[in-house]
């Protein structure tokens, strides 16, 4: 199970890796039997692939599944956001309706036309690669072999949340598995709880700061000097008979308990302590959120610069794309409003991961984008035919977008 879930592994064998988006996206929440997955942690799934491919000089796609144009362009939109590919299924027999019906409904091609064809007329766009102004450890070593690593609270939590608000501060990260041998790619490199660490770990960390590079270790962590009271069990208290997964309703399923377990939280006060020269540490978890201001902070001063600033994003997660031509950022609503056909899931004839989604409007962004750059920038809303409008101030630009937008781009060109 561990190497077919791991996309290092597959890529052993293989030049193109796919991250399924399994069941709605974005979510409905309403139905407690499909599945739900937040456009946030869709991201950060993408986040950990891309790592994958970019060690293997590969590609990523990822494969999304809906029936109307609304989910069709947040699909695409996720993708493009991380830079993967896109590929858009609708499998409309999962719907569990009678032929007749789902002759009626709209083809793949239909609902996907829209993004693609702006795809395909501003493919400039979209020719650059993701910009690592820091990047983020993932520590296999925690994540495959301590207990902490195997709970819902545990290590992915701690990944996944340092992610998210490098995401929505537009500060744009990639995820790495090694520590870098010089400052020069990663000026700055996270350590979200890495609770076990190899020997050779801490030692390719030691040579990473030692040649320039900045180590921010926070959580529980098994790094020399990393000083903390966490007690966290090294196996579930339960017979391993009840390890499996219940089914509720015959199609989701419900995790176990003791991955639900919910793990002690340290509230000690300490402040940030040079370990070693160049390693700092609090033993704050990052999933608390309480570390964010001051982690952003650290971000933005020693982090690699760019000539284009996010001073308010207005709620967005952003990454950022260079290439040749010119600097691309991208912004993506997380949280939206969705609502169903209700009067086709009366009728259907069996259940599904998947709804037929037929609105989707973001929730928890702001219609203002405040950015600092020299120049003024294009601005994309693929989306929202009317466009959105740009105001040049002292420092950058104000953008004002349209009601309702859930993804834009902003290109300056070189």
């Amino acid at each position: 199970v561990d190497i077919a879930s791991n996309a290092q592994d597959f890529l052993q064998g293989n030049n193109y890796v796919n991250l399924e988006f399994a069941g709605n996206t974005p979510p409905y929440k309403e139905d407690p039997v499909t599945a739900n997955i937040p456009v946030s942690e869709r991201l950060v799934s993408a986040s950990h692939h891309l790592a994958c491919v970019r060690e293997s000089n590969a590609r990523c796609y990822g494969t999304g599944y809906g029936f109307t144009e609304p989910t069709a362009n947040i699909i695409w939109a996720l993708n493009r956001t991380l830079g993967a590919d896109c590929h858009f299924s609708t499998l409309k027999r999962r719907l569990g309706l009678p032929n007749a019906i789902l002759k009626t409904l709209p083809e793949e091609e239909d609902v996907i036309k829209t993004a693609f064809t702006f795809e395909k007329e501003h493919y400039d766009l979209f020719d650059g690669e993701q910009v690592g102004q820091v990047a983020v450890y993932f520590s296999n070593e925690t994540q495959k072999h301590t207990f902490f690593g195997c709970v819902y609270d545990g290590y992915s939590k701690d990944y996944a949340g340092t992610l998210k608000a490098l995401f929505l501060a537009g500060i744009s990260p990639h995820t790495i598995f090694e520590f870098p041998a010089t400052a020069e790619k990663y000026p700055v490199v996270l350590v979200p709880s890495p609770l076990s660490m190899t020997p050779e770990e801490i030692e390719a960390a030691r040579a990473y700061a030692r040649n320039g590079g900045k180590l921010v270790i926070t959580g529980p962590s098994g790094f020399p000097g990393c000083r903390h009271n966490y007690q966290y069990a090294n196996k579930p208290g339960v017979e391993p008979e009840k390890f499996f997964n219940s089914i509720r309703d015959g199609v989701w399923t419900q995790p176990s308990q003791w991955k639900l377990a919910k793990l002690p939280e340290f509230e000690n006060a300490d402040k940030w302590v040079e370990v070693e020269n160049g390693i700092f540490y609090h033993p704050f978890r990052t999933s608390s959120r309480k570390l964010n201001d001051a982690i952003l902070d650290y971000c933005r001063t020693y982090g690699k610069q760019m000539p284009v600033t996010v001073t308010d994003g207005g709620g967005y997660c952003i990454t950022v794309f260079e290439s040749e031509k010119g600097i691309t950022l991208h912004f993506i609503a997380t949280n939206y409003h969705t609502d169903i056909d209700h009067h086709l899931d009366e009728i259907r004839y069996h259940r599904s991961r998947v709804n037929y989604i037929n609105v989707v409007e973001p929730l928890g962004v702001e219609r203002t984008l405040k950015l600092s750059a020299a120049g003024v920038p294009q601005v994309y809303t693929p989306s929202n035919p009317e466009g959105a409008t740009v105001t040049k101030t002292e420092d950058g630009c104000v953008v004002s977008l349209p009601e309702k937008c859930a993804y834009l781009l902003v290109r300056y060109e070189k």
